[in-house]
């Protein structure tokens, strides 16, 4: 039996629901165990080539203050590589916490002193920005941001990448306990994605992988707090709180969705052009998917909601769509927000080779 991203993912938001924890991650670390003995050769490679290709893809902010207060934090927090400090202390001195049980425990009360790092940190700075008042779409980017800086650092090592997840595990603690509300939903909705990514980017890191699945138990916790109406919903939460309901009515609404992307090439380009004209901006989406980010695999999927709508009985996009979905770790809300596109556009199911 061989772990897929997907079953992982299913498996961390699940383990929550039981009423001892350690039940799922006893499931968990056998589901593993049993899938690293029979993993083949042949998904080994996948997984390689999946690590190399991944390209981190952040979505544009709704608001330009956002953009603004991005930029004016990015070299403070995120300095390029040129300038990024070497070697950052840890938080604290490092237990050996390895046991998935007790992982879960530890990202649960995430405790240590900010006061203790340096004040030009990154992450103390990080948490300076989180504790502000600044409105949520600024957060939620700011750990987007986070994840982009561990990914597209090809030398980055496990050590450091925990460092930044108790940071993470720390700010949303303190979220949750200080605003009551919806408050630690926006940013664990966020930080769910980047780790997802981080599934995908590095699946080969299986000790990582541990403090992964620990880490989003807490998360997963937290985006229950999300209510189902979606006023009080940010872009991008809809699809992976409550998936089964479809797009959100950003994404949803074909006019808006251009708009929000036309600055993107590619996006733009799928999502405008009549695929009975030209069928490629499509084709490169699709072949692009597997490699994709979390947040640009469901904006691929949402360009093939838009063009199925449109050119449901177009051969060239329904093969497209079949060949996402056949997707070997597509996630549990993927699926889902590929049921909803076949069950709205009446697509029957495809044929079993």
């Amino acid at each position: 039996m061989r772990l897929t991203a997907s079953s992982a993912l299913c498996l961390s938001f699940f383990i929550f629901q039981l009423a001892d924890v350690t039940q799922g991650m006893e499931a968990l670390r056998a589901l593993r165990a049993s899938s690293s003995s029979s993993r083949s050769a042949e998904a080994s490679s996948e997984a390689a080539a999946s690590s190399r290709a991944l390209e981190y893809w952040i979505p544009p902010p709704t608001s330009s203050r956002v953009k603004e207060e991005l930029a004016k934090s990015q070299d403070r927090i995120f300095p390029s590589s040129s300038s990024r400090p070497a070697n950052l202390p840890p938080l604290k001195p490092q237990k050996a916490v390895e046991d998935p049980n007790s992982l879960v425990e530890h990202y649960e009360k995430a405790k240590f002193n900010p006061g203790a790092l340096p004040s030009h940190d990154p992450r103390r700075v990080f948490i300076d920005e989180m504790k502000s008042e600044f409105i949520p779409e600024y957060k939620v980017h700011l750990i987007q941001r986070m994840f982009k800086n561990i990914l597209e650092n090809p030398g980055v090592t496990d050590d450091e990448i925990k460092h930044w997840f108790e940071v993470l595990a720390y700010v949303i603690r303190k979220t949750r306990e200080v605003r009551a509300g919806s408050a630690e939903s926006h940013l664990a909705v966020s930080a769910l994605y980047g780790l997802n990514s981080l599934r995908m980017r590095l699946p080969e890191r299986q000790a990582l992988l541990t403090h992964i699945d620990a880490l989003s138990v807490p998360l997963s916790r937290d985006i229950q707090q999300l209510p189902q109406d979606g006023i009080l919903q940010l872009r991008w939460e809809r699809e992976l709180v409550y998936p089964s309901l479809g797009f959100g009515p950003e994404l949803a609404n074909r006019e808006t969705f251009e708009k929000i992307f036309r600055n993107d090439r590619l996006i733009s380009s799928a999502v405008s052009t009549s695929v009975k004209r030209s069928d490629k901006p499509l084709e490169t989406l699709a072949d692009e998917f597997r490699s994709s980010s979390a947040h640009k695999r469901v904006a691929i999927l949402a360009v093939f909601y838009h063009q199925l709508v449109d050119s449901r009985k177009v051969k060239q996009v329904k093969s497209l769509f079949e060949q996402i979905e056949r997707t070997r770790n597509l996630l549990p809300h993927e699926r889902a927000l590929i049921d909803f596109i076949r069950r709205k556009v009446k697509l029957p199911l495809p044929t079993q080779s």
